[in-house]
């Protein structure tokens, strides 16, 4: 019996783990599909300061803009001189996304570069979070207040991206060790990554900036499964392009809610609230396997290319084996491709009948299969669009 509450407890412990950091901004992750850059502005968020570098007080007194480590004035009424320094610019998150859809989306971005499945949000989890975010407290809740689900705390960070995004990193610094067990400087990235974890729920206690995320559906952190569930290299095996398209391509301003984006020509992504860009029922990622990245769907359409091997529900073992050539706008020369040998589908091959390999730098060619038409995904713009690009 003695052993068994040791066994509990150290179970119990390698659940949960918190985070201390004060920071600002939206994180330094898919900054072309989340960020605008808004500029130097004064504390107001919509002024810029005057042609001699000021912003000016309701009294009428002379100040540095908002983002700014600090500064000197001179002169006077009407010729005000501002000397500011280290003034950054005012940043703003441009995507149409619920706070729920941040957390997934986040999470989903770190654990693509993995090749791990995505996660959906619970809507049991998103409760149980948001009844311990409203205490406020920075000490993990009991293990009966978030249904046995693990859970992850940050306090000081001021976006869902930027809490997840120092959560991950913990496998730089201080590093994950392939191969070992539970660390309590790891514990949120291994939480965060944790492979069979399926589910979502997070909140946040806004007045002292405290984040609760719940990690349900097999929790994460249980001692002796760390090898099973956490990958055993630390380098990401998709692209940072990639992964941005198949966490944020469906809430992309040229995405519809399904078809046709008349405004700019761009294939929409169905996309259901809180499923993020995994639309998968049960605990599978809608989406197909390359190597080990999970590329998804948005609606009918891929979100990504490369040569692929199966639907994510087939035995690639069993498909025919060929070989698909993916082609991309390359930086160098105009359409550089990349060549796989790999086992892929019947309907694979239903899905990309051609590849062109003459595109402009950062355009990719892929196919909706609803409409039999090939499209084109530009990653720097995040956008999609019928017409073939020159």
């Amino acid at each position: 019996m003695k052993l068994f509450q040791v066994v509990a407890a150290l179970i119990f412990f390698t659940s949960t783990s918190v985070f201390v950091q004060r920071t600002s901004g939206i994180g330094s992750f898919c900054n072309e599909q989340l960020v605008d850059d808004l500029g130097v502005l004064c504390s107001d968020g919509k002024t810029a300061p005057d042609a001699n570098g000021c912003c000016f007080k309701t009294d009428g007194s002379p100040t540095c803009p908002a983002n700014c480590a600090g500064g000197s004035f001179s002169g006077g009424a009407g010729n005000w001189q501002c000397s500011c320094r280290s003034c950054q610019s005012t940043t703003s998150f441009k995507l149409d996304m619920t706070t729920d859809q941040r957390w997934l989306a986040a999470h989903n971005y770190f654990r693509c570069r993995h090749g791990v499945d995505l996660l959906e949000t619970k809507a049991s989890a998103v409760t149980t979070a948001s009844n311990y975010a409203s205490k406020c407290v920075f000490e993990h809740s009991q293990s009966n207040e978030r249904d046995g689900a693990g859970e992850n705390l940050a306090m000081g960070y001021r976006s869902p991206e930027s809490a997840t995004e120092a959560w991950y990193n913990e496998i730089t610094d201080p590093g994950y060790a392939p191969g070992s067990g539970f660390s309590s400087g790891t514990g949120h990235y291994t939480a965060l990554i944790w492979k069979s974890t399926r589910k979502l729920g997070c909140a946040t206690c806004a007045s002292k900036r405290i984040d609760v995320c719940h990690y349900a559906d097999s929790t994460p952190n249980v001692q002796g499964q760390f090898i099973l569930n956490v990958p055993q290299s630390n380098v990401p095996t998709a692209t940072a392009a990639t992964c941005c398209a198949a966490a944020y391509s469906a809430y992309s301003p040229c995405s519809g809610s399904a078809g046709v984006d008349s405004s700019c020509g761009s294939i929409g992504g169905a996309n259901s609230g809180s499923g993020g860009a995994n639309n998968s029922s049960g605990g599978g990622s809608a989406g197909i396997v390359v190597g080990c990245v999970v590329v998804g769907f948005m609606g009918s359409a891929l979100l990504a290319t490369a040569c692929m091997n199966g639907t994510g529900n087939e035995d690639p073992a069993s498909l025919p084996s060929t070989t698909m050539t993916a082609h991309t706008g390359g930086a160098a020369d105009r359409g550089s491709s990349m060549s796989l040998s790999t086992s892929v589908s019947s309907f694979f091959n239903s899905l990309m009948p051609s590849m062109q390999s003459t595109l402009p730098p950062g355009w990719t060619e892929l196919y909706d299969k609803s409409s039999g038409r090939a499209y084109y995904f530009n990653e720097r713009s995040n956008c999609t669009q019928w017409e073939k690009p020159t």
